[in-house]
């Protein structure tokens, strides 16, 4: 009697690419203080960018409770699958989340303070 072999997992393709805050915005950012007032021109494209990255990450979660739930059914290869979701939309999300970030950083305008 020979043992069956569990079938090999297939090969991943690689996850999505992170966009990291480029250090231009983070520097125009840290030249503007703290007390002063900023006018930051939003479009619908920046907006969309945030809700985007809110909805994807809340997605992230549940995914992820799901793979749990999957797993301690012992429902490893949906798990897993699952798992692959949460790790793909967490990281749209945080790529979503910078690009409204960056449009923030690099928009921002300061004003002068209002007296009174």
């Amino acid at each position: 009697m020979s043992e069956e072999k569990p079938p090999e997992p297939q090969p991943q393709p690689p996850l999505p690419d992170i966009f990291e805050l480029p250090q231009a915005s983070i520097d125009h950012w840290n030249s503007i203080t703290s007390a002063q007032p900023l006018l930051v021109p939003f479009g619908k494209h920046q907006l969309d960018n945030l809700m985007v990255s809110l909805r994807q990450n809340t997605m992230a979660q549940m995914a992820l409770g799901e793979a749990l739930r999957l797993l301690s059914n012992n429902e490893t290869e949906a798990a897993q699958a699952e798992f692959r979701r949460h790790q793909e939309l967490i990281r749209y999300s945080y790529s979503n989340l910078n690009w409204f970030i960056q449009h923030v950083m690099t928009s921002a305008v300061p004003q002068e303070p209002h007296n009174g």
